[in-house]
């Protein structure tokens, strides 16, 4: 079924049959990418992974600006954001009267967490410049408020997006052997963790008045 949702691009289409999702999610191709990848289907693999890479070099401009103008204390406007999902061809998707919630940075943790794992065959240039370009926009971006993978909150930090953002720049240090990437995803690690326990105390807060019979 996966080989049969990839297009010639190489992109996984989300759904063939629904306008509203004909498009390349970076996330679902991610894990799409990663489970063919485990049972040998690996020219599938490459494919995607070669399509995220030149369609993230194809709008290198968007990550570099968002790049330069977060690190110097900007925060750009969503839309002006690298999206979670392009085109099967790799391009933007065309402006909408409501346009998709497109700001979501796991889609790219999880994209550098696949290609770390890939079995990289004569392709390694063009790999190793996209997965820097994107570990450097995950490096300042990370700490934004963005929306989490269902598209829901648009105004927070979420546990699964820092996961996600933490394990994709460990992946491109290894891939890069650039310790520079180690430490961030350790430091998104620690922020990853106290999410976590913030989220897990308010749970228990909701539940004790259940479990207490108040």
């Amino acid at each position: 079924m996966l080989i049969e949702g990839q297009a010639s691009s190489g992109a996984f289409v989300a759904s063939p049959n629904f306008p509203t999702y004909a498009y390349a999610w970076l996330r679902d191709g991610a894990f799409c990418a990663h489970a063919l990848e485990l049972v040998g289907e690996r020219t599938h693999a490459a494919a995607f992974h070669l399509w995220v890479a030149r369609t993230v070099l194809s709008n290198q401009q968007r990550f570099e600006s968002a790049i330069e103008r977060i690190t110097t204390g900007e925060t750009p406007g969503a839309e002006e954001m690298p999206p979670t999902r392009y085109t099967l061809d790799g391009e933007l998707e065309p402006h909408v009267q409501q346009p998709w919630p497109n700001f979501q940075l796991d889609g790219y943790g999880c994209w550098l967490w696949s290609v770390a794992r890939s079995r990289q065959d004569g392709a390694e240039a063009l790999l190793r410049e996209a997965t820097d370009l994107v570990a450097r926009y995950l490096s300042v971006a990370w700490n934004l408020e963005c929306w989490d993978c269902w598209e829901e909150p648009g105004d927070g930090q979420h546990a699964s997006t820092l996961a996600a953002v933490s394990a994709g720049l460990h992946g491109a240090a290894e891939l890069l052997d650039d310790p520079r990437y180690f430490a961030g995803a350790t430091r998104i690690r620690m922020m990853w963790i106290c999410r976590r326990a913030q989220m897990i105390s308010r749970r228990a807060a909701m539940l004790s008045p259940l479990v207490s019979g108040t």
